[in-house]
Protein backbone atom coordinates (compact mmCIF):
# COMPACT_ATOMS: atom_id res chain seq x y z
CA UNK A 1 0.00 0.00 0.00
CA UNK A 2 3.21 2.58 0.57
CA UNK A 3 4.47 1.82 -2.28
CA UNK A 4 1.90 2.47 -3.82
CA UNK A 5 0.84 5.86 -2.30
CA UNK A 6 4.62 6.75 -3.20
CA UNK A 7 4.38 5.49 -6.89
CA UNK A 8 1.41 7.82 -6.79
CA UNK A 9 3.13 10.90 -5.28
CA UNK A 10 5.79 11.50 -7.87
CA UNK A 11 4.31 13.10 -10.55
CA UNK A 12 2.83 15.63 -7.54
CA UNK A 13 6.35 16.19 -6.40
CA UNK A 14 7.63 16.26 -9.87
CA UNK A 15 5.12 18.97 -10.89
CA UNK A 16 5.34 21.20 -7.77
CA UNK A 17 8.94 21.01 -7.93
CA UNK A 18 8.86 22.98 -11.53
CA UNK A 19 5.80 25.22 -10.84
CA UNK A 20 7.47 27.88 -12.48
CA UNK A 21 7.91 26.01 -15.82
CA UNK A 22 4.09 24.46 -15.40
CA UNK A 23 2.67 27.74 -15.21
CA UNK A 24 4.53 29.11 -17.87
CA UNK A 25 3.24 26.61 -20.69
CA UNK A 26 -0.32 26.56 -19.11
CA UNK A 27 -0.41 30.93 -19.74
CA UNK A 28 1.68 31.24 -22.48
CA UNK A 29 2.15 27.89 -24.53
CA UNK A 30 4.36 27.68 -27.22
CA UNK A 31 2.24 29.82 -29.77
CA UNK A 32 3.37 33.29 -28.90
CA UNK A 33 2.28 33.98 -25.49
CA UNK A 34 -1.44 32.99 -26.51
CA UNK A 35 -1.31 30.08 -23.84
CA UNK A 36 -3.89 27.15 -22.86
CA UNK A 37 -5.91 29.68 -21.61
CA UNK A 38 -5.25 32.47 -23.62
CA UNK A 39 -9.37 32.99 -24.56
CA UNK A 40 -9.68 33.87 -20.68
CA UNK A 41 -7.05 36.93 -21.16
CA UNK A 42 -4.98 35.94 -18.21
CA UNK A 43 -1.64 37.70 -17.99
CA UNK A 44 1.72 35.97 -17.72
CA UNK A 45 3.64 36.36 -14.50
CA UNK A 46 6.26 40.16 -14.52
CA UNK A 47 8.83 38.20 -13.89
CA UNK A 48 8.45 35.83 -16.48
CA UNK A 49 7.23 38.23 -19.41
CA UNK A 50 9.89 39.93 -21.27
CA UNK A 51 9.14 43.89 -22.36
CA UNK A 52 7.52 43.99 -25.75
CA UNK A 53 9.30 46.27 -28.37
CA UNK A 54 7.33 48.88 -29.59
CA UNK A 55 8.51 50.78 -33.26
CA UNK A 56 8.38 54.38 -33.36
CA UNK A 57 6.30 55.21 -36.95
CA UNK A 58 5.50 57.89 -38.91
CA UNK A 59 3.19 57.09 -40.85
CA UNK A 60 1.99 57.63 -44.91
CA UNK A 61 2.44 61.56 -45.45
CA UNK A 62 3.08 62.49 -42.07
CA UNK A 63 5.51 65.14 -40.39
CA UNK A 64 7.06 64.00 -37.25
CA UNK A 65 9.74 66.00 -35.36
CA UNK A 66 11.86 65.03 -32.54
CA UNK A 67 12.84 68.11 -30.86
CA UNK A 68 14.75 68.99 -27.57
CA UNK A 69 14.91 65.32 -26.22
CA UNK A 70 16.91 62.31 -25.31
CA UNK A 71 15.16 59.67 -26.90
CA UNK A 72 15.32 55.84 -26.83
CA UNK A 73 13.18 54.08 -28.99
CA UNK A 74 12.66 50.51 -27.55
CA UNK A 75 11.74 49.02 -31.35
CA UNK A 76 12.62 50.45 -34.41
CA UNK A 77 12.23 54.05 -35.92
CA UNK A 78 10.36 53.78 -39.18
CA UNK A 79 9.22 56.28 -41.41
CA UNK A 80 6.79 54.90 -44.19
CA UNK A 81 6.27 55.97 -47.80
CA UNK A 82 5.49 59.82 -48.18
CA UNK A 83 6.18 60.38 -44.61
CA UNK A 84 9.05 63.14 -43.23
CA UNK A 85 10.99 62.89 -40.22
CA UNK A 86 12.93 65.98 -38.26
CA UNK A 87 15.61 65.28 -35.75
CA UNK A 88 16.69 68.82 -33.99
CA UNK A 89 18.61 69.24 -31.04
CA UNK A 90 18.01 66.21 -29.91
CA UNK A 91 20.03 62.48 -29.21
CA UNK A 92 18.39 59.26 -30.42
CA UNK A 93 19.91 56.61 -28.58
CA UNK A 94 19.39 52.80 -29.07
CA UNK A 95 19.39 50.51 -25.87
CA UNK A 96 19.61 47.08 -27.26
CA UNK A 97 22.52 44.59 -26.85
CA UNK A 98 21.94 42.47 -30.08
CA UNK A 99 24.05 43.30 -32.81
CA UNK A 100 21.57 44.94 -34.90
CA UNK A 101 18.89 44.14 -33.66
CA UNK A 102 16.78 47.45 -34.17
CA UNK A 103 17.66 50.51 -35.89
CA UNK A 104 16.07 53.02 -38.52
CA UNK A 105 14.08 52.06 -41.92
CA UNK A 106 13.29 54.73 -44.58
CA UNK A 107 10.86 53.39 -47.47
CA UNK A 108 10.53 55.37 -50.52
CA UNK A 109 9.76 59.17 -51.00
CA UNK A 110 10.54 59.50 -47.64
CA UNK A 111 12.56 62.40 -45.64
CA UNK A 112 14.47 61.99 -42.93
CA UNK A 113 16.41 65.86 -41.61
CA UNK A 114 18.78 65.36 -39.26
CA UNK A 115 19.88 69.10 -37.37
CA UNK A 116 22.42 69.54 -34.58
CA UNK A 117 21.38 66.32 -33.08
CA UNK A 118 23.24 62.82 -32.21
CA UNK A 119 22.40 59.43 -33.65
CA UNK A 120 23.78 56.35 -31.74
CA UNK A 121 23.53 53.06 -29.88
CA UNK A 122 25.21 52.39 -26.44
CA UNK A 123 26.50 49.02 -26.81
CA UNK A 124 26.10 47.90 -30.55
CA UNK A 125 25.71 48.23 -33.73
CA UNK A 126 22.08 49.47 -35.12
CA UNK A 127 21.14 49.29 -38.89
CA UNK A 128 19.87 52.62 -40.88
CA UNK A 129 18.67 51.49 -44.36
CA UNK A 130 16.45 53.91 -46.90
CA UNK A 131 14.90 53.76 -50.12
CA UNK A 132 14.54 56.59 -52.47
CA UNK A 133 14.97 58.66 -49.48
CA UNK A 134 15.86 62.30 -48.83
CA UNK A 135 18.92 62.39 -46.36
CA UNK A 136 20.08 65.40 -45.01
CA UNK A 137 22.82 65.60 -41.94
CA UNK A 138 23.73 69.05 -40.73
CA UNK A 139 25.85 69.83 -38.05
CA UNK A 140 25.65 66.54 -36.84
CA UNK A 141 26.85 63.00 -35.72
CA UNK A 142 25.54 59.03 -36.51
CA UNK A 143 27.87 56.65 -35.25
CA UNK A 144 27.50 52.61 -34.46
CA UNK A 145 25.80 52.19 -38.24
CA UNK A 146 26.40 51.56 -41.52
CA UNK A 147 23.98 53.81 -43.17
CA UNK A 148 22.87 52.10 -46.32
CA UNK A 149 21.35 54.15 -49.06
CA UNK A 150 19.80 52.98 -52.40
CA UNK A 151 17.20 53.50 -55.26
CA UNK A 152 18.17 57.29 -56.55
CA UNK A 153 18.50 58.43 -52.44
CA UNK A 154 20.01 62.05 -52.31
CA UNK A 155 22.29 62.45 -49.17
CA UNK A 156 23.69 65.79 -48.23
CA UNK A 157 25.83 66.00 -46.01
CA UNK A 158 27.47 69.94 -44.06
CA UNK A 159 29.79 69.52 -40.89
CA UNK A 160 28.54 66.38 -40.08
CA UNK A 161 30.45 63.05 -38.78
CA UNK A 162 29.17 59.71 -40.21
CA UNK A 163 31.26 56.25 -39.07
CA UNK A 164 29.84 54.57 -42.96
CA UNK A 165 28.20 55.79 -45.83
CA UNK A 166 26.97 52.85 -48.64
CA UNK A 167 25.35 54.79 -51.56
CA UNK A 168 23.56 51.97 -54.28
CA UNK A 169 22.07 52.04 -57.61
CA UNK A 170 22.00 55.50 -59.03
CA UNK A 171 22.42 57.48 -55.45
CA UNK A 172 23.87 61.16 -55.18
CA UNK A 173 26.40 62.56 -52.51
CA UNK A 174 26.91 65.92 -51.96
CA UNK A 175 29.22 65.94 -48.81
CA UNK A 176 31.21 69.64 -47.46
CA UNK A 177 33.06 70.05 -44.47
CA UNK A 178 32.60 66.51 -42.64
CA UNK A 179 34.31 63.28 -41.68
CA UNK A 180 33.77 59.35 -42.60
CA UNK A 181 35.55 56.68 -41.90
CA UNK A 182 34.68 55.01 -44.76
CA UNK A 183 32.44 55.88 -48.59
CA UNK A 184 31.17 53.23 -50.39
CA UNK A 185 30.03 53.71 -54.11
CA UNK A 186 28.21 51.00 -55.72
CA UNK A 187 26.42 50.74 -58.99
CA UNK A 188 26.47 54.25 -60.70
CA UNK A 189 26.13 56.39 -57.81
CA UNK A 190 27.98 59.51 -57.55
CA UNK A 191 29.95 61.78 -54.45
CA UNK A 192 31.05 64.81 -54.65
CA UNK A 193 32.90 65.65 -51.79
CA UNK A 194 34.53 68.82 -50.91
CA UNK A 195 36.79 70.44 -48.06
CA UNK A 196 36.35 67.51 -45.96
CA UNK A 197 38.64 64.31 -44.47
CA UNK A 198 38.02 60.61 -45.23
CA UNK A 199 39.75 57.25 -44.01
CA UNK A 200 38.62 55.03 -46.99
CA UNK A 201 36.91 55.99 -50.71
CA UNK A 202 35.73 52.41 -52.36
CA UNK A 203 34.72 52.40 -55.53
CA UNK A 204 32.60 49.39 -56.85
CA UNK A 205 31.01 48.78 -60.27
CA UNK A 206 30.65 52.34 -62.47
CA UNK A 207 30.70 54.33 -58.91
CA UNK A 208 32.21 57.81 -59.22
CA UNK A 209 33.68 59.95 -56.81
CA UNK A 210 35.20 63.79 -57.26
CA UNK A 211 37.38 64.95 -54.89
CA UNK A 212 38.62 68.50 -54.16
CA UNK A 213 40.31 69.70 -51.03
CA UNK A 214 39.92 66.64 -49.41
CA UNK A 215 42.28 64.39 -47.07
CA UNK A 216 42.30 61.03 -47.72
CA UNK A 217 44.09 58.01 -46.74
CA UNK A 218 43.43 54.96 -49.69
CA UNK A 219 41.49 55.32 -52.49
CA UNK A 220 39.83 51.34 -53.79
CA UNK A 221 39.20 50.83 -56.91
CA UNK A 222 36.67 47.69 -57.78
CA UNK A 223 35.88 46.90 -61.55
CA UNK A 224 34.96 50.13 -63.48
CA UNK A 225 35.20 53.25 -60.47
CA UNK A 226 36.29 56.21 -61.09
CA UNK A 227 37.37 59.34 -59.24
CA UNK A 228 38.48 62.55 -59.72
CA UNK A 229 40.76 64.23 -57.66
CA UNK A 230 42.10 68.46 -56.91
CA UNK A 231 43.65 70.05 -54.60
CA UNK A 232 43.54 66.57 -52.89
CA UNK A 233 46.18 64.67 -50.26
CA UNK A 234 46.24 60.77 -50.76
CA UNK A 235 48.55 57.89 -49.43
CA UNK A 236 47.46 55.17 -52.13
CA UNK A 237 45.34 54.48 -54.76
CA UNK A 238 44.99 50.54 -55.14
CA UNK A 239 43.15 49.08 -58.38
CA UNK A 240 41.66 45.56 -57.63
CA UNK A 241 41.22 45.28 -61.85
CA UNK A 242 43.16 47.89 -63.95
CA UNK A 243 41.43 49.92 -66.82
CA UNK A 244 42.39 50.85 -70.16
CA UNK A 245 42.36 54.55 -70.65
CA UNK A 246 42.34 56.67 -73.89
CA UNK A 247 43.80 60.30 -73.30
CA UNK A 248 42.91 63.03 -75.97
CA UNK A 249 45.24 66.06 -75.38
CA UNK A 250 44.44 68.88 -77.00
CA UNK A 251 47.22 71.93 -77.64
CA UNK A 252 46.11 75.80 -77.83
CA UNK A 253 47.46 79.25 -78.27
CA UNK A 254 47.34 80.58 -75.02
CA UNK A 255 47.09 84.31 -76.60
CA UNK A 256 44.32 83.33 -79.37
CA UNK A 257 43.22 80.05 -78.04
CA UNK A 258 43.84 78.75 -81.41
CA UNK A 259 44.38 75.17 -81.76
CA UNK A 260 48.34 74.63 -82.86
CA UNK A 261 49.26 72.10 -85.34
CA UNK A 262 52.52 70.19 -85.35
CA UNK A 263 53.22 70.17 -81.74
CA UNK A 264 55.13 67.01 -80.35
CA UNK A 265 53.27 65.70 -77.40
CA UNK A 266 55.22 63.40 -75.57
CA UNK A 267 53.90 61.07 -72.34
CA UNK A 268 56.19 60.18 -69.80
CA UNK A 269 55.43 58.46 -66.76
CA UNK A 270 57.03 59.97 -63.19
CA UNK A 271 59.54 57.48 -62.22
CA UNK A 272 60.92 58.99 -65.85
CA UNK A 273 59.76 56.07 -68.32
CA UNK A 274 58.70 56.80 -71.77
CA UNK A 275 55.48 55.52 -72.99
CA UNK A 276 53.74 57.51 -75.75
CA UNK A 277 54.42 59.97 -78.43
CA UNK A 278 52.85 61.67 -81.28
CA UNK A 279 51.80 65.03 -83.18
CA UNK A 280 48.85 67.55 -82.49
CA UNK A 281 46.85 67.57 -85.63
CA UNK A 282 45.07 70.48 -87.68
CA UNK A 283 42.72 70.84 -84.62
CA UNK A 284 45.39 70.68 -82.16
CA UNK A 285 44.76 67.34 -81.14
CA UNK A 286 46.72 63.64 -80.41
CA UNK A 287 45.20 60.89 -78.64
CA UNK A 288 46.54 57.89 -76.85
CA UNK A 289 45.28 54.97 -76.52
CA UNK A 290 44.98 51.66 -74.17
CA UNK A 291 47.42 53.54 -71.77
CA UNK A 292 47.00 52.61 -68.03
CA UNK A 293 45.73 54.40 -65.18
CA UNK A 294 47.58 56.88 -63.07
CA UNK A 295 49.50 60.15 -63.23
CA UNK A 296 51.62 61.08 -66.49
CA UNK A 297 54.15 64.03 -67.13
CA UNK A 298 52.99 65.71 -70.65
CA UNK A 299 55.59 67.21 -72.83
CA UNK A 300 54.89 69.50 -75.53
CA UNK A 301 57.57 71.06 -77.71
CA UNK A 302 57.34 73.55 -80.73
CA UNK A 303 59.69 75.91 -82.77
CA UNK A 304 58.19 79.43 -81.75
CA UNK A 305 56.82 78.10 -78.64
CA UNK A 306 57.71 77.83 -74.87
CA UNK A 307 58.32 73.94 -74.02
CA UNK A 308 56.05 72.63 -71.52
CA UNK A 309 55.43 70.04 -68.91
CA UNK A 310 52.64 69.79 -67.42
CA UNK A 311 51.29 66.74 -64.68
CA UNK A 312 48.09 64.82 -65.67
CA UNK A 313 46.07 62.07 -63.35
CA UNK A 314 44.88 59.51 -65.44
CA UNK A 315 41.55 57.98 -64.16
CA UNK A 316 38.84 57.90 -66.41
CA UNK A 317 38.39 55.39 -69.56
CA UNK A 318 38.05 58.19 -71.84
CA UNK A 319 39.53 61.12 -70.87
CA UNK A 320 40.22 65.11 -72.85
CA UNK A 321 42.68 67.30 -71.52
CA UNK A 322 43.35 70.92 -72.76
CA UNK A 323 46.49 72.64 -72.26
CA UNK A 324 48.13 75.97 -73.47
CA UNK A 325 51.48 77.09 -74.56
CA UNK A 326 52.81 80.57 -74.70
CA UNK A 327 54.95 82.02 -77.93
CA UNK A 328 58.50 82.58 -77.62
CA UNK A 329 58.75 86.62 -77.63
CA UNK A 330 60.65 88.09 -80.47
CA UNK A 331 64.67 89.03 -79.52
CA UNK A 332 65.20 92.61 -79.35
CA UNK A 333 68.07 93.71 -81.27
CA UNK A 334 69.56 95.83 -77.84
CA UNK A 335 70.13 92.48 -75.95
CA UNK A 336 72.85 93.01 -73.94
CA UNK A 337 75.30 90.94 -76.22
CA UNK A 338 74.08 93.63 -79.47
CA UNK A 339 74.65 96.17 -77.28
CA UNK A 340 78.71 95.51 -76.62
CA UNK A 341 79.03 95.51 -80.20
CA UNK A 342 76.79 98.53 -80.96
CA UNK A 343 78.81 100.73 -78.41
CA UNK A 344 82.46 99.30 -79.71
CA UNK A 345 81.15 100.22 -83.11
CA UNK A 346 80.19 103.74 -82.19
CA UNK A 347 83.16 104.45 -80.65
CA UNK A 348 85.42 103.03 -83.27
CA UNK A 349 83.98 105.31 -85.51
CA UNK A 350 84.31 108.20 -83.12
CA UNK A 351 88.09 107.58 -83.39
CA UNK A 352 88.13 107.16 -86.98
CA UNK A 353 86.52 110.33 -87.58
CA UNK A 354 88.61 112.60 -85.12
CA UNK A 355 91.62 111.17 -86.31
CA UNK A 356 91.05 112.08 -90.13
CA UNK A 357 90.20 115.52 -88.54
CA UNK A 358 93.41 115.79 -86.52
CA UNK A 359 95.58 114.66 -90.13
CA UNK A 360 94.26 117.21 -91.73
CA UNK A 361 94.94 120.16 -89.13
CA UNK A 362 98.18 117.86 -88.16
CA UNK A 363 100.48 121.30 -89.28
CA UNK A 364 98.77 124.02 -87.57
CA UNK A 365 98.49 122.65 -84.27
CA UNK A 366 101.64 121.14 -82.87
CA UNK A 367 101.86 123.14 -80.27
CA UNK A 368 99.73 122.74 -76.58
CA UNK A 369 98.41 126.00 -77.38
CA UNK A 370 97.17 124.51 -80.65
CA UNK A 371 95.40 121.32 -78.40
CA UNK A 372 94.06 123.84 -76.08
CA UNK A 373 92.34 125.77 -79.13
CA UNK A 374 91.00 122.69 -80.66
CA UNK A 375 89.53 121.32 -77.24
CA UNK A 376 88.04 124.86 -77.62
CA UNK A 377 86.81 124.59 -80.87
CA UNK A 378 84.89 121.42 -80.10
CA UNK A 379 83.18 123.11 -76.95
CA UNK A 380 82.11 125.75 -79.27
CA UNK A 381 80.59 123.95 -81.92
CA UNK A 382 77.42 122.50 -80.23
CA UNK A 383 77.25 126.03 -79.04
CA UNK A 384 77.24 127.26 -82.49
CA UNK A 385 75.08 124.74 -83.48
CA UNK A 386 72.42 126.24 -81.69
CA UNK A 387 72.84 129.49 -82.26
CA UNK A 388 71.72 128.49 -85.69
Amino acid sequence: MRRIIIVGMFPFILIASNLALVSTLIFTGPNNGAGIFGGLEMRMIPCVEAEEDVDFVVREGEEVTIQDMVFTPSGDIIVEEGGRLTIRDAKVIFTHTSCFEHGIILKENTTLQVHHSQIRGVETLFFFRAQDTTLILEDSKIRMTHVLCGNSSRISMVHADLWALHCFNESTVDISNSRLNYLFMRGRSSAQVEDSHIVEVLLYDRGRASLSNTTLKNIFYFDRGSTTLSNCSYVDLIRFKPIQCNLTITVLDEDTHDPIPMVNVALDRPRGSKVAHSCTNEDGAATFYDLEEGDYFVELGRDGYIPANIRIPLLNETQHETLMIGKVEEESSWIPTNRFFSVFAVVALAVFVFSLFYRSHVRRWKSAVDWLQLLRFFISVPKCTMAR
